[in-house]
């Protein structure tokens, strides 16, 4: 089975990522999504070679084809982490605001350009990170409305975790906590 992530960045699709790999899938997030994409030309496309060495893929590269890896992987099933909006830009902001590291980051001509694909802009802008989230999210409710069973919406920043994640994937609710990661002063991300 292949599961993907169609949520993006700072909605929790890190502590997703390690739940997945909890139950047993081979699951990766950032970077190695980050290696499924192919810089040609200016242009981003999904290398799905890359994606068939893994089970799970979560994070922005994921959220941004998941039309595409829909298409290729039709058994696929796709969690869409979803975020109070106020909080989810608080995070963003905090997180890609332009310091020194997150403009090195930005050479990286792959993460430069999903950002612009996204987002409409490299470092965080508040109204476009609002729109762009608000249409990401409108996409995937919609690209998915006739097929409920392969799509979960999880908000884990309000506490979803192993009861939902377990029914979608058919699998036994592990003795251990669901993992939360990145917790700020006022909620996990």
């Amino acid at each position: 089975m292949k599961i993907f992530g169609a949520g993006l960045s700072r909605t929790g699709t890190l502590s997703l990522s390690r739940a997945v790999g909890m139950l047993g899938f081979h699951s990766r997030h950032w970077a190695a999504s980050f290696d499924t994409l192919v810089f040609d030309n200016g242009q981003l496309s999904i290398r799905f070679s890359e994606v068939d060495r893994y089970d799970a893929l979560f994070d922005i590269p994921v959220a941004h084809y998941f039309k595409e890896l829909d298409a290729h992987y039709p058994e696929a099933r796709f969690i869409l982490t979803v975020r109070e909006r106020s909080s989810w830009l608080r995070s963003c902001e905090r997180f890609l605001r332009p310091t020194p590291e997150q403009l090195a980051k930005l050479e990286d001509p792959k993460r430069a350009q999903i950002r612009i694909e996204v987002y409409g802009v490299t470092l965080f802008d508040r109204e476009r990170f609002e729109q762009a989230y608000e249409r990401h999210v409108q996409s995937v409710m919609e690209h998915f409305a006739r097929r409920p069973d392969d799509l979960l919406v999880m908000n884990i920043c309000q506490g979803d975790g192993w009861p939902e994640l377990c029914r979608f994937l058919r699998k036994p609710i592990p003795d251990a906590p669901f993992p939360r990661t990145h917790v700020t002063d006022y909620e996990a991300v």
